[in-house]
């Protein structure tokens, strides 16, 4: 409830008139403007005006709304798949977002890398990084994969690389918590509209690279899901 602060005054004329006194205040509100209420009635004055009370009253303040987001991927840490993202708040409902992911090393493989780099928009219901929201965009990706031929022969690989780009949709929920920090989670695709093909070949350390095959490029749709966990400012 905003605070209402009372002050009861005589328009008198005569000297003997009391000044203006305070009469109430409420604790923890601020005092903006003035709505002036004029009364009559069977009240003692000291000359003929009427007593005036002027209440001031002041709505409450909203916090200001974080403007910049900054997030990492927790689990990609442990993975050795690192991403993060900076997001920045366009409007009550939209904000701009930039991520960036990077991998090195898969598991099961004996060279492998990969980049993706993309920007979208989130389009919140409730209200920015807040709630649940929908996130369209673009992205672009980079994919090296190497696999050992013979066991006996580490330094014989049979390399695949490949470069895909296109739009992206995603499905999430964002939570920001009162102190700044934040988490979402979302799920979504990718589209590869790109015309590069794919390259197939062998790589040695000693005797160098010879291309086996070039396949070539196929639209194709991938499920891509995302974690990030970070501070708003």
């Amino acid at each position: 409830m905003p605070e209402i602060v009372r002050t009861q005054e005589r328009a008198a004329t005569d000297e003997g008139a009391p000044r203006p006194t305070p009469v109430a205040a409420s604790a923890g509100y601020a005092v903006p403007r003035t709505v002036t209420v004029t009364y009559t009635g069977n009240v003692p004055v000291a000359s003929d005006a009427a007593p005036r009370i002027a209440m001031e009253v002041a709505p409450a303040t909203s916090e200001r709304p974080r403007v910049l987001a900054l997030s990492v991927d927790p689990l990609g840490i442990v993975k050795g798949n690192y991403g993060a993202s900076v997001a920045r708040r366009l409007s009550d409902h939209a904000a701009l977002r930039i991520d960036g992911q990077f991998n090195r090393g898969v598991e099961g493989v004996a060279d492998s890398s990969s980049w993706r780099v993309g920007v979208s928009v989130p389009l919140y219901l409730n209200e920015t990084f807040q709630g649940p929201f929908v996130e369209v965009g673009v992205a672009a990706a980079h994919r090296l994969l190497a696999i050992g031929i013979y066991q006996d022969e580490p330094y014989n690989l049979l390399a695949m690389r490949e470069y895909t780009a296109g739009p992206e949709v995603f499905v999430g929920w964002q939570r920001l918590f009162g102190n700044g920090f934040h988490i979402a989670v979302a799920v979504g695709a990718t589209a590869d509209w790109t015309t590069s093909d794919q390259h197939v070949g062998v790589v040695n350390a000693i005797y160098g690279s010879a291309p086996l095959a070039t396949l070539g490029a196929a639209t194709r749709t991938d499920a891509e899901t995302y974690v990030r966990v970070g501070y708003a400012f």
